[in-house]
């Protein structure tokens, strides 16, 4: 049998202050008023609709107070007898998820965040009102997801390259000069650095610099680079291939995730048919 939330005991003293302090309010829901103080702060963006339009100003106070009741509404899921121990919900959550064991542990620890118990909260709701199947996902669901937004998972190619920087052209190509006899080159980064505070790389020269390293071949000495007024001298000590994020590693966030698009849906259309049947009246702006 379908659950009925509960009005709770402060909602009701807020609704017999509402009464008294504001006997002019902005709209009733319920049967009960919604003081215009509630919703002010959202109302200022109306403030930039022309006063003729009242169509439009219409639509954008009906918006801002079905979401003011949702949040009411969301506050009462949260706070039904059976969620109370939160904690208890979560686990709960995180038990019927059906995860592999490390992304089980990882969820643990998010036990006692409110908002991850707000969730849990929400999504066991959304389940005994529509049945728990409503979130079975299949692996093959998952994959499918997966291969069709293969691009979401590409990690992008990765160089990791030294840079010598100095403030004059002479110095720096008598770095290079003796690089090219064999030296080291983390000896003569430390080294042309003297002890002297030079400023590290700016955004922007690392990303000109990297596009240099990333046409050299590992262990290869850049010529000078000259950019900024400053001189820079690269070595390319690693290159990692572009490549996909395994499939193994992020199924359950997947799954967790095309979930989580259910859950929103569901809610959207639970928090739609409680505003409805609680007949939200909106007085004229």
């Amino acid at each position: 049998m379908k659950k009925r939330l509960l009005i709770l005991n402060f909602a009701v003293a807020f609704v017999a202050a509402a009464v008294s302090f504001f006997p002019d309010p902005i709209a009733e829901f319920r049967g009960a008023p919604i003081p215009r103080s509630a919703v002010e702060e959202q109302l200022k963006s109306i403030a930039d609709l022309a006063p003729e339009d009242r169509t439009g100003r219409r639509a954008a106070l009906q918006k801002i107070l079905e979401e003011f009741c949702s949040i009411l509404i969301i506050n009462e899921i949260c706070h039904l007898p059976e969620y109370r121990d939160g904690r208890a919900a979560a686990m709960r959550y995180v038990a019927e998820a059906d995860l592999d064991a490390v992304t089980t542990n990882e969820l643990n620890k998010s036990l006692d965040d409110p908002a991850f118990v707000k969730k849990a909260i929400i999504h066991l709701f959304l389940a005994a009102q529509y049945g728990e199947n409503v979130f079975a996902v299949s692996d093959a669901e998952v994959e499918d997801f997966y291969r069709k937004n293969i691009e979401r998972f590409r990690v992008a190619e990765n160089t990791v390259f030294g840079i010598i920087a100095v403030d004059d052209r002479e110095t720096a190509e008598t770095l290079y000069a003796r690089l090219l006899q064999g030296e080291n080159f983390d000896r003569l980064a430390q080294e042309s650095d003297d002890g002297k505070t030079r400023p590290q790389p700016s955004t922007a020269e690392l990303a000109a610099l990297r596009q240099t390293a990333e046409g050299m071949k590992i262990n290869a000495i850049s010529p000078v680079i000259a950019y900024n007024n400053r001189f820079f001298i690269l070595k390319l000590k690693e290159r990692t291939p572009s490549r996909f994020t395994p499939f193994k590693g992020i199924k359950d966030s997947l799954k967790m995730e095309l979930v989580a698009f259910q859950e929103a849906k569901l809610l959207q259309q639970y928090l739609a048919k409680e505003i409805s049947e609680g007949n939200l009246i909106i007085h004229e702006p």
